[in-house]
């Protein structure tokens, strides 16, 4: 019989938080305009289908609440999130004032670094 090695949780975690750090960047900065500054991704893209557009987003951005949870975040840094994809949803329905929108405000990179600053903070607390 095969032996099953134990699953290291601090390196899934770190697979899962890249994971989403990708999947933020995809939906949220993934592509350029030549020549400009300015950056968008698939959320604002996907966000020009009416009706269904922000939901599909707002769904991905989900996923950043399940991990959250997963890593134990604090309450209020879910809350923040929670806002960030509520706002991105809410706004983003609107016709085209809401696709605008989506393309300038990213909530999944915000989420992102919401993550990003609490599990530093945590990681300097251990040290």
């Amino acid at each position: 019989m095969a032996r099953v090695e134990p699953r290291d949780p601090d390196t899934d975690q770190t697979a899962e938080i890249e994971a989403f750090h990708r999947l933020a960047r995809l939906l949220d900065v993934q592509f350029g305009l030549p020549f400009t500054p300015f950056r968008f991704g698939l959320d604002g893209l996907i966000g020009l289908v009416p009706g269904i557009g922000d939901a599909v987003t707002g769904a991905m951005g989900l996923y950043a609440l399940t991990l959250a949870h997963r890593l134990n975040l604090p309450l209020g840094a879910r809350l923040k999130m929670i806002f960030n994809i509520a706002l991105d949803v809410a706004i983003g329905a609107i016709p085209l004032v809401g696709d605008l929108f989506d393309f300038a405000f990213k909530s999944h990179i915000r989420n992102s670094k919401i993550i990003d600053r609490h599990l530093e903070r945590r990681q300097r607390l251990r040290d």
